[in-house]
This record gives C-alpha cells, sequence and structure tokens, in this order.
C-alpha cells in the first residue's frame, strides 16, 4: 500500500471546512456575492463538495476544477450532482466529491455553472495529512484485562496506546469480559497501534458516543463474540462497534488491521434461527465494523478481513438504519484498499444516507453481496475499481451449482411508514466481476450486477465496469421501475457485460454502447501483467474500449482507458498519490507470503534514488535494514531470510516492510510463520 510520507505541517483532520476562501465567492464582474454555503469535506484522497447557488437546479450542470496549490494547470473533476429534494432539512445543492487526491496538500477547486463563468467560485481546501503528531505515549502490557482508554490528545498531538517495548501486547481477557479495549464518551485524538486482541465477550473495541479522531491501526483482533439460544453468533457483536444511534461519533480511521475468526459463526441464507423481529433465514451472526447512525467522515482503509468456513461473518462492515437517510457509513467516508472475505451477506453494508460515501480499491470474495445498497436516500455513493469474485449464498452443499449467487450491488430504494428512501445518486465505474471456476457446470462469481430485487433503482449511472454474470439467462440488470412514469431514470452505458438485461419499460434501451458478449470466457486477462491478475490482454474485449470519465480514470495506457478495475500495464490503485505517473517508485507485494524461510521483496525505482528498505514489527521496531544507499533506476529484488539485524530467527508474526526515499514511501505487509 502506498503512502506520501508528509512533509507538511499536521493539518486536523476537523478541518470540515466552511470552504477556505482563497479569493472568495465572486463574479467575473467584479461585483461580489453572499456566502452561498459552498462547503468542502476533506479525508486522505477526497474533497467532497456541497454547494447551493441561488441558481442551481437539475437541468443546469455544474462544473469542476481543481489543482494542487502552487500548481499552473487546471485539471477536470466530474460536474457534480444536483439534488433538488430537501431531505431532512438538506437544502437543495450540488453534491459529489473530487478523488484521487494526495494526503496533506492544499487544492484549488473552481465552479461554476453550466457555461456561465458569470457564476464562478473559487475556494480551496486541504486533505487530511498522514502525518499524527505524537503528544503522548501509553505504553500497553499484556493483560487478560480489559484495557480503558482514559488518556485524549488534541488536535496537534495524539494519545498513542501501543506496544510494550520489549515484547508483544495480547490483551486476551478469555471470554470473562465483554471487551478488550474501551473508549468511554468523548475520547478524542487517540491511536491503539499494534495491539493484539483475543477473547471479547461482545466486541473486541467498544467506542462511545461524542468519540472523534481516533486512529484503530495495525492490530490483530480474533475470537470475539458468543454465541446465542440458537447456537449461532450473537447478532451484531463487532471486531470494532459503536452504540446504536451514536450520532455524534466521527472521523474514525481503521487501518492496517487483521480482523478475523470471530468466536461465533453467523447463519447462512439456508439455515434457519429463531429471528423474532424478521426472516428466519436472514443471515445473523458476528460483524467486522458496527457503525449505527453515527456522523460519518470515517476512512476504513488496507485491512484484511477474513475467516473460516465454520465461522461466518453475517455482514463484515455495516449496522443498522438501512432504510433512513443516516445509517452506515451515512456521510463523507472512505472504504478503500481492504480485502473482505467469507461473510453470508454483504461484505459493505452501505445503506442509508450514502451522502459522498466513496468504495474503491476493494478485493471482495466469498461472500453473498460484495456491496449492499438498500437504500441509496441521499446520495451521491461512488464504486469504482474493485475486483470481486465468489458469492456464495448457501453453505455446507456438495456442488457448488445449488451455493447459489449474489448481484454485485444490492440495490433500490423502498417505501417505509409512507415515506419513500431512494433515488440517491450511484456511480459505478471501472468495477470487474470475476467467475472462478466451481465444481459445478456454474462458475462462482456473482449473478447480476445491478439488480434491484422487489424494489425499484432509480438514478444510477455506470461505465466502463466488467460485468460478468454467473448465469448467461440470468439478469445483470434490472431496476424494476414501479410505472411508466418512472421509466429511463437510470444510465446503464459503456459496460462490458453478460448476461441479459431487463428493460421493463418501452423505449428505454441500456447499455447502447455496451459490449455484449456471449460467453465469460471471451474475457481474457493477462496475469502477467504488472499491473495484476485482473489487467486484461491486449486484444481482449474492454482493452482499450473505455470511455474517458475525469478524475477516474485520467492516467491509462493506449488509445484509451481498459474497462474493469485494472488499467494494463498502471497500477490504479489510489493509496496515497494522485496519478501513478508521478510516482518516483514502486514497492510489490513480497513472495512468497506467507513464509517460512525466506521471501523475495521487489520494488521498482523510475530514477536513480537514495533508497531505504526496512523492515519494522508492528509496534514500529526497527527490525531490519534489508538495503540502504544509492541505487539506479529499474526494478529490484532484496531476500529477506527471516532474520533480524542481529542475525537472529525473527519470531512468527506480522511485520511491514517500508520502502523511503527522497520524501516519498510505500509500505507492504508480511507475514512469516516459523
Amino acid at each position: 500500500m502506498k503512502y506520501r510520507l508528509s512533509v507538511a505541517s499536521f493539518s486536523s483532520m476537523e478541518s470540515i471546512v466552511i470552504a477556505r476562501i482563497l479569493i472568495g465567492i465572486f463574479l467575473l464582474s467584479g461585483l461580489s456575492v453572499p456566502d452561498q454555503s459552498l462547503r468542502l469535506v476533506p479525508t486522505f484522497h477526497c474533497l467532497g463538495i456541497y454547494w447551493s447557488p441561488a441558481t442551481g437546479a437539475s437541468t443546469i450542470s455544474c462544473h469542476v476544477n481543481y489543482r494542487r496549490e502552487g500548481d499552473a494547470n487546471w485539471r477536470v473533476a466530474q460536474d457534480l450532482w444536483f439534488d433538488d429534494r430537501q431531505i431532512d432539512g438538506r437544502p437543495q445543492e450540488y453534491r459529489g466529491s473530487i478523488v484521487n487526491l494526495a494526503p496533506g496538500m492544499t487544492y484549488e477547486v473552481q465552479l461554476w455553472l453550466q457555461d456561465d463563468r458569470r457564476t464562478e467560485v473559487l475556494t480551496a481546501g486541504t486533505t487530511w495529512s498522514e502525518n499524527f503528531p505524537i503528544q503522548e505515549t501509553i505504553y500497553v502490557p499484556s493483560s487478560h484485562l480489559s484495557l480503558t482508554v482514559t488518556e485524549s490528545g488534541t488536535p496537534t498531538g495524539y494519545a498513542l496506546y501501543t506496544c510494550s517495548l520489549d515484547k508483544k501486547t495480547i490483551i486476551d481477557v478469555q471470554n470473562r469480559e465483554d471487551v478488550c479495549v474501551y473508549l468511554p464518551e468523548g475520547m478524542h485524538h487517540v491511536i491503539l497501534r499494534g495491539l493484539i486482541l483475543r477473547g471479547a465477550a461482545r466486541h473486541a473495541i467498544r467506542l462511545s458516543d461524542h468519540c472523534h479522531d481516533i486512529v484503530i491501526e495495525e492490530c490483530d483482533i480474533s475470537q470475539w463474540g458468543n454465541a446465542d439460544s440458537t447456537g449461532y453468533g450473537t447478532n451484531l457483536q463487532a471486531a470494532i462497534s459503536a452504540p446504536f444511534r451514536a450520532n455524534s461519533i466521527e472521523r474514525i480511521i481503521v487501518q492496517r488491521n487483521d480482523i478475523h475468526h470471530p468466536r461465533g459463526d453467523a447463519n447462512s441464507w439456508g439455515e434457519p434461527r429463531a429471528n423474532p423481529d424478521g426472516d428466519p433465514f436472514h443471515p445473523q451472526g458476528p460483524y467486522g465494523l458496527v457503525f449505527y447512525d453515527t456522523n460519518g467522515n470515517h476512512v476504513i482503509r488496507f485491512n484484511r478481513f477474513y475467516t473460516d468456513e465454520e465461522h461466518y461473518f453475517c455482514d463484515i462492515l455495516g449496522a443498522g438504519s438501512n432504510i433512513s437517510h443516516q445509517g452506515f457509513p451515512n456521510k463523507d467516508t472512505d472504504i478503500y484498499g481492504n480485502s473482505f472475505a467469507n461473510c453470508w451477506d454483504d461484505a459493505i453494508e452501505a445503506e442509508g444516507a450514502n451522502e459522498n460515501v466513496r468504495i474503491w480499491d476493494n478485493e471482495i470474495n466469498h461472500v453473498y453481496h460484495p456491496i449492499g445498497a438498500v437504500v441509496t436516500s441521499v446520495g451521491p455513493l461512488y464504486i469504482w475499481r474493485n475486483v470481486v469474485g465468489q458469492s456464495r449464498k448457501f453453505g455446507h452443499l456438495r456442488d457448488s451449482d445449488d451455493y447459489g449467487r449474489g448481484e454485485f450491488i444490492k440495490c433500490g430504494g423502498v417505501y417505509a411508514d409512507g415515506v419513500w428512501y431512494g433515488d440517491g445518486r450511484i456511480y459505478a465505474y471501472h468495477n470487474t466481476i470475476v467467475q472462478p471456476l466451481g465444481t459445478g457446470r456454474l462458475p462462482l462469481g456473482c449473478e447480476g450486477a445491478f439488480i434491484a430485487e422487489g424494489k425499484s433503482l432509480y438514478n444510477a449511472v455506470s461505465r466502463n465496469n466488467i460485468f460478468t454474470n454467473s448465469k448467461l439467462d440470468s439478469y445483470t440488470f434490472r431496476d424494476n421501475p414501479q410505472d411508466d412514469a418512472h421509466c429511463g431514470r437510470n444510465d446503464f452505458d459503456y459496460d462490458l457485460y453478460t448476461g441479459r438485461i431487463k428493460e421493463t419499460c418501452p423505449n428505454v434501451m441500456y447499455e447502447k454502447n455496451g459490449i455484449a458478449l456471449t460467453s465469460n470466457d471471451q474475457i481474457v486477462f493477462n496475469p502477467a501483467d504488472p499491473a495484476g491478475p485482473y489487467a486484461l490482454m491486449p486484444g481482449s474485449p474492454g482493452h482499450d474500449a473505455g470511455v474517458l470519465l475525469p478524475n477516474f480514470n485520467d492516467v491509462f495506457t493506449g488509445a484509451a482507458p481498459d474497462m474493469g478495475a485494472v488499467e494494463s500495464e498502471i497500477d490504479t490503485a489510489v493509496e496515497g498519490c494522485d496519478g501513478h505517473a508521478s510516482l518516483p517508485a514502486r514497492l510489490y507485494q513480497n513472495s512468497p507470503n506467507p513464509f517460512n524461510t525466506q521471501t523475495k521483496i521487489l520494488f521498482l525505482l523510475n530514477a536513480e534514488a537514495d533508497v531505504c528498505l526496512t523492515l519494522y514489527d508492528i509496534c514500529g521496531r526497527r527490525i531490519r535494514e534489508l538495503t540502504k544507499g544509492r541505487l539506479g533506476s529499474g526494478h529490484h529484488v532484496v531476500v529477506w531470510d527471516g532474520e533480524n539485524q542481529q542475525g537472529e530467527p525473527a519470531p512468527s508474526g506480522l511485520y511491514v516492510c517500508q520502502l523511503a526515499l527522497d520524501g516519498y514511501g510505500e509500505s507492504r505487509k508480511l507475514v512469516l510463520i516459523r
């Protein structure tokens, strides 16, 4: 995973700005205009934009340019979407996001309404820095008792709770306490780093209301929760949990953690259990993370969520209030660079408002629905460059044809108590559904892409996706409008797909410019491509066949962007930069990983540079300097033999390999198993 070594001073994550005006809001004629509620909400890589000009309307486009402060040239971002519904006191406004930005940088933003430069406004916002200054370090010893966080930091210095200096910190409460770590109400600017948390009777980490600016990183979390009277895991017990409707929790960063093997097991859709409030076949059980109507502005990145066949998750990320104007993650949140596996329902249950929520660059496998979006009531929700593999609804069946399949995006709006929840804009760009081979006739991937099952989907846009279908006679797109008056309110086009399109309405045709295939085998991936195994082979359908999407696929090789999640010969994962071409280096995942005796570490230098390649343990202690010095451009390979700097065998565990040069760095996780 990539990051920039920040050289800027720390900028508080609390900078949800009522936009810092560079030149002010002005008319080109020189006349000033009143504040028009222009807001920018930053994360590490994105700026959410909210603007309600007096002359805004759904028929008038709002254009966006941006540039890093000090740059001469403007870049084009995607137009904002205008929402005229005034939901729950929200104004009629333009909403949207600028993505693929660098952390800790100030960006100028230029907005104007359709073909009328007199409406131009200029503002700026600063993305979050990845430099978290430390005010106080609390070294946590191993214990069988839960840890209560008692020290908060400040915007200029965090309170860091981390491993003891001489060994790992294992908090294993052995099912005798509800939690491993408890954060009381109002704790803020706290980092939990490098802790091994096991054995919580309910939740491994429990946040209270009004907690904010909390970082949970590089922890190993397992064996939380218990079974209820049905023998299955108790519903909503989570590795990281917040109280229901704790709407003052905000800015929680969950990064580089291993969250795995809950103590309980969720029931599959084929295993009924007592459920007084709903469908007995609906999965219930442990979660990876439960946030319920929080105030959002979270980042969940670079984590691994996984388990085994007998300890499945229900959902991995999610909670409740799915049919509402809040829900999870609610708003201004990024979920990226994670791997999700082994759940009976949704890997990411992004349901509720989905107001400037962004989901990208995730790998999702062995789940029923990769992404749940029932409902997206506010929007916009961005889903791009995700790769999804096996979809499975039922367990303990011999033939994979009986597993059942889910759709890539579970979607649609519904009525609840006479109120319609839905119609928030959804963008799906450059995603790839792969179809692993099964033990039966059918492949194992998703059955459908956008499917409104028993619901009605409006206001969705898709471009440049590879949407294969496990059943070629099943629907890949089905929006299910309520009646003819609601027809034609989605925009599915320029995708590569197999399967069928349910076109309910007359005179509405989706995928006019799409590429329809008769077999999934017509798509040829190139496992040897430096960008990864799901890059398209030259000559394959979809190669150099995508359309330009400003700010989403600006960097590509060939005549046009490739369809799907991976651009051939380019690593399109953001992870800390705003353009592959500007990267001075690239660190690849070591191989093999995990490993026992030795592993190879490959990195690429785009120019001669002074380089340091260093190994750290999960507490941040330096284990070994693998190479240091000036190296020429090109690929370099270093072998680690599993020994520390003193030539002694390093113990089993998780390590971080860091490549650093000239203010830039990347890191990768290594797993050593003795």
